[in-house]
């Protein structure tokens, strides 16, 4: 893409950071990632964000479907080292402590965990304490959370996609 104050194109797959309100590409974030990514979520430090969607690699280093990068350079903090994920996140939503995953995913590690997960957003270490079992997809197609949210205080969660029964 060509941003709209440059005649120089800039090359990116599937993520970029600009600077809010001036549009400057930040030329520094480049991480390359081998497939789509669908939700990005900001950690609060102003130095880092975690990725998720469906991708494996992460500049060469396999990952699964999420990770932490540093803004100033697309590269991984490895500090951050979740459970692989056997499908794709959609979402990330913070909330007292926890990192929620969502998405169309079966497992964490090997652990059961359809569709829902929760990490610790420091280490990525799954939370045994996260869990509800989505099942029965409607029309025959496949499992998915597509968007979820939490109530401030953390006790109540609502998500939004294809299945028709829960735990």
């Amino acid at each position: 893409f060509r941003p709209s104050n440059s005649q120089t194109v800039i090359n990116r797959s599937h993520v970029f950071s600009f600077q809010k309100g001036s549009g400057t590409i930040n030329a520094g974030f480049d991480p390359i990632v081998n497939g789509e990514v669908t939700s990005v979520l900001s950690t609060g430090d102003g130095q880092t964000v975690w990725i998720a969607g469906g991708f494996n690699t992460l500049n060469g280093q396999t990952v699964r479907n999420i990770a932490k990068v540093n803004l100033a350079t697309g590269q991984r903090v490895t500090q951050f080292a979740p459970p692989a994920l056997n499908g794709q996140v959609n979402d990330l939503r913070l909330r007292n402590g926890k990192l929620y995953l969502t998405g169309r995913f079966t497992t964490a590690g090997s652990q059961s965990r359809p569709l829902l997960a929760a990490v610790d957003p420091v280490t990525g270490a799954l939370d045994p304490n996260v869990r509800a079992d989505f099942t029965e997809p409607r029309l025959s197609s496949f499992l998915t959370i597509g968007t979820a949210d939490i109530s401030p205080d953390g006790t109540k969660m609502v998500v939004a996609g294809n299945f028709t029964k829960v735990n």
